[in-house]
């Protein structure tokens, strides 16, 4: 519906043009003769064929959907969203501001149970007054012990055993409570950072 027609050549001396019908039928009164039969409609491709007309004549015409092309013209410029936000970037980049010893310290978080037996534990630098990140390296150890039996049985199938015990070396920290605090009351002695920028660096970069 509403293709437009358009005949030329023959004894035509100016192009004859029709538009079709919903049924897409057109009439048009030429002379017998050679002519070139074009078809055009928006959205479509375009439609050309040399046709002979020497009485009423039926073509079949099938238009191709044109292509569309979308061209999205991004800025060169830095979001002003998360990864740009300053206390993101403090967050992210904080230093460690402080270390010191620790020895058979014990958090108890839900169900498992963190043991740092001996080592250095150091803190980042605190953003809108808050520690949020810590970096344990020494011997520690942890242990998980499921409460629910249906969880047990999950944790036995998968691993053969009915708790998690697993030694570690060294251990980064991240929270949002009051864990640094905790920490803080059972460390005084002060210690030099060690491993820990390193561990820390390897943490961001992989994360």
């Amino acid at each position: 519906m509403g293709a437009k027609i358009t005949l030329t050549g023959a004894t035509l001396a100016s192009p004859a043009n029709a538009l079709t019908t919903a049924a897409g039928r057109f009439e048009l009164k030429v002379n017998s003769g050679t002519y070139s039969f074009t078809v055009e409609k928006t959205g479509f491709s375009k439609f050309e064929k040399s046709i002979e007309v020497s009485g009423d004549i039926d073509l079949a015409i099938e238009l191709s959907v044109l292509r569309q092309e979308t061209v999205v013209d991004v800025e060169d410029k830095l979001s002003s969203l998360a990864n740009s936000d300053p206390n993101y970037l403090l967050l992210r980049n904080a230093a460690i501001a402080g270390t010191y010893v620790v020895e058979n310290l014990v958090l108890k978080r839900d169900t498992a149970t963190f043991t740092f037996h001996s080592g250095t534990i150091s803190f980042t630098a605190p953003v809108l007054g808050k520690t949020v990140m810590a970096v344990f390296s020494g011997e520690g150890s942890f242990h998980l012990d499921p409460v629910i039996v249906l969880e047990t049985a999950h944790l036995t199938l998968a691993t053969g055993k009915e708790t998690v015990d697993e030694e570690f070396e060294s251990l980064i920290l991240s929270f949002t409570d009051g864990t640094a605090q905790e920490i803080r009351k059972s460390v005084k002695t002060p210690a030099e950072p060690g491993k820990a920028p390193d561990l820390l660096h390897d943490f961001r970069r992989h994360m």
